[in-house]
């Protein structure tokens, strides 16, 4: 059994010496200059190569794992940012749905004055700016100013309301 021993031992060893060798080569290291103890401390070489390649593939693998739960991170973030804004903005909506139309009509009657004097004033620098003018489309400018400044006060009337909660 020694000598099956013996034998298994040096196929290993001309394994090794056949893969230094290999090495050898390829780094243009002289093949008659291998001796025993070169032999051992180029495997000794190759392990600590083997071993240093394994942690830097370690710390490469930690790093992109960082990476993406950094990533993660980030999406989550957003996402709870995105899902509180759409939460704000269904409260918004939820009051301007539950403005009553009375008071809204109660406001345009209280401003009427207000929103028909704006509106006659924009007319006017429109029909101004024109060289010639029809009745038509006086009428015409007066209506758009008019639910220009419909639209003006109710927003503000709403932003008001709004505010004010």
């Amino acid at each position: 059994m020694t000598d099956d021993l013996m034998i298994e031992m040096q196929e290993k060893f001309d394994e090794i010496k056949t893969m230094v060798e290999g090495l050898a080569i390829d780094q243009n290291i002289s093949l008659y200059t291998l001796d025993d103890e070169t032999l051992i401390s180029s495997i000794e070489s190759m392990v600590k190569e083997s071993e240093i390649l394994d942690q830097q593939l370690k710390i490469q693998s930690l790093t992109g794992e960082a990476k993406v739960k950094k990533s993660i991170e980030q999406y989550n973030v957003q996402y709870q940012r995105l899902r509180d804004e759409k939460v704000s903005l269904r409260q918004r909506l939820a009051e301007i749905q539950a403005i009553d139309k009375s008071s809204i009509s109660q406001y345009i009657a209280q401003n009427k004055s207000q929103i028909t004097k704006a509106a006659i004033e924009e007319a006017a620098k429109i029909v101004e700016s024109r060289s010639s003018v029809t009745k038509r489309d006086i009428d015409r400018i007066y209506l758009l100013s008019l639910k220009k400044q419909i639209k003006t006060y109710l927003l503000n009337f709403i932003s008001t309301l709004i505010n004010k909660n």
